[in-house]
């Protein structure tokens, strides 16, 4: 054989090797992956990981993903024993027992908690909040003319005090008490069949009522959100405290020994809550499966579209910037938690130390050091793309194909030390 085309073989041979394994070991991305114990929680809110487990997508920032299904009650012990290093969780459980939790922190967000809601008749000709302010009204005048619908109506509702606030503040909002309308107080099930019945008038429940009762049809008048959204923006605003944030919590020890693990970890959160807003009919076929798996309960697509619509609705990167940087969104983390820290505080529930927000939540410096990376990121791309000659070699093709493809998943560290390779 000419030795020019032998010399050409083996030089397309080598440059091919150097490519795939450059993709396959993706730059050291996920090279020796790195375990994660993950503790996933029984709920719409709190198993969302599946989506990402299914599709690799913790093996793209190099993540050993090994997730089990526990109870809300062994978050806490589970992770300040080491057992687990990462679980779902909500804001308030580390709150609420802040004197054996103070290790524990809240690290990235995912969706908004918004599960109360004021239900009515499909044919009663009821107008909701959102339509009374499509219609000229303010916050103020759109949530009480939406409650002044109750007056001589039958109300249905659970005995359960988890609900109250909710109520409370409403009736208060609209200047009413519980003498304006008729009350039916009796278990959830018992007021799913009083609103098919046509026995009440308007009902609120838990979150499974609410899941049956707008699958069938049954109008939101008003929702915890409504209120938060005309609250004033303040920790001060008790309003605040009826909705929250639910995510992924580890222990600051983990916090601080583990930190590119962790923000490897919040990209992933980020493209799942992305995936779920871009693509709901594909992350439901992968979601409530599962969910329906791991509760024992039949989880249909219609059911998961009330989860993602309305009871838990899902934030991207974009959309949580400002929960960050704005201190004028009611939902701005410190306005947010102050309130929930308030409101357990009134209650009398600390017996030491009353955290400040920043003893919680973590998820302002990762989103913060995250979006730098994003843009340091940005830079290097231009920077790459003014010197063409450092995209002439095969390998950095490559490289800087897979940093565009890890700042696309949001791995923004990744994409950060790969261009950064780049151009040494």
């Amino acid at each position: 054989m000419n030795k020019k085309i032998v010399f050409w073989i083996t030089a397309i041979i080598i440059i091919a090797g150097s490519v795939y394994l450059f993709f396959v070991k993706r730059n050291s991305v996920n090279n020796n992956l790195t375990t994660v114990k993950f503790g996933m929680l029984p709920y719409g809110d709190h198993s969302q990981a599946i989506i990402a487990a299914k599709n690799g997508w913790f093996k793209e920032v190099g993540i050993d993903f090994q997730y089990e299904l526990i109870k809300v009650e062994a978050v806490l012990p589970d992770l300040n024993n080491n057992r687990l290093d990462v679980s779902s969780c909500a804001p308030g459980i580390i709150l609420s027992s802040y004197d054996n939790a103070s290790n524990i922190c809240m690290f990235s967000f995912a969706d908004v908690f918004q599960g109360y809601a004021i239900l009515a008749q499909p044919g009663g000709n009821y107008k909701n909040y959102q339509e009374l302010l499509k219609s000229g009204l303010s916050d103020k005048d759109a949530i009480k003319v939406a409650v002044s619908q109750l007056k001589g109506k039958t109300f249905a509702y659970p005995s359960e005090t988890a609900i109250k606030p909710f109520i409370d503040i409403l009736l208060e909002k609209a200047g009413m008490t519980r003498s304006d309308f008729k009350s039916l107080v009796q278990d959830d099930a018992i007021n799913i069949n009083a609103m098919r019945n046509h026995q009440a008038d308007f009902q609120v429940g838990g979150v499974p009522s609410r899941i049956t009762l707008q699958k069938e049809g049954y109008k939101e008048i008003v929702s915890s959100m409504d209120i938060v959204k005309a609250a004033m923006p303040s920790p001060d605003s008790k309003e605040l405290s009826s909705v929250f944030n639910d995510g992924w919590a580890i222990t600051k020890t983990y916090y601080d020994s583990h930190r590119e693990t962790v923000l490897r970890l919040a990209s992933v959160n980020f493209r799942i809550n992305d995936f779920i807003l871009q693509h709901p009919s594909q992350a439901l076929a992968i979601h409530m499966p599962y969910l329906s798996q791991i509760t024992g309960e039949k989880y249909t697509t219609e059911d998961g579209t009330v989860i993602y619509d309305h009871l838990d609705p899902f934030y991207n990167f974009a959309a949580q910037r400002s929960w960050f940087f704005n201190d004028k969104d009611p939902l701005y983390y410190k306005n947010l938690y102050g309130s929930i820290i308030n409101s357990f505080k009134n209650q009398h529930i600390y017996k030491s130390k009353i955290p400040a927000v920043d003893d919680v939540i973590f998820a302002d410096d990762v989103y913060k050091s995250l979006d730098s990376l994003k843009n340091t990121t940005e830079k290097k791309f231009l920077a790459i793309d003014k010197k063409p000659f450092l995209k002439e070699s095969s390998e950095n093709k490559a490289k800087l194909a897979e940093a565009h493809h890890q700042y696309s998943i949001y791995n923004y560290l990744d994409a950060d030390k790969i261009t950064a390779d780049i151009l040494k």
